[in-house]
């Protein structure tokens, strides 16, 4: 199993975090949900696999490109 750090592409606040760690995920499901100006923006796993570990926790501010988490799969 090769691992994936999926980055945020663009900043804003950890609104929601959807998924645990070792929680299974499908390809285009939403793992963490961020709030940018009052819009909320998934930020989905790109393939099926398990969630290894989550970087951001609710009410983090994030940056463009900052590692959000990492899947595995």
């Amino acid at each position: 199993m090769s691992e994936l750090q999926v980055r945020a592409f663009t900043a804003g606040v950890v609104a929601i975090v959807q998924k645990r760690e070792g929680d299974p995920v499908q390809a285009n499901e939403a793992v963490v949900i961020i709030e940018c100006m009052k819009v909320q923006i998934p930020i989905p796993s790109p393939r099926s696999g398990q969630v290894v570990r989550i970087h951001v926790k609710v009410d983090d501010m994030i940056e463009e490109d900052q590692v959000v988490f990492t899947v595995a799969g």
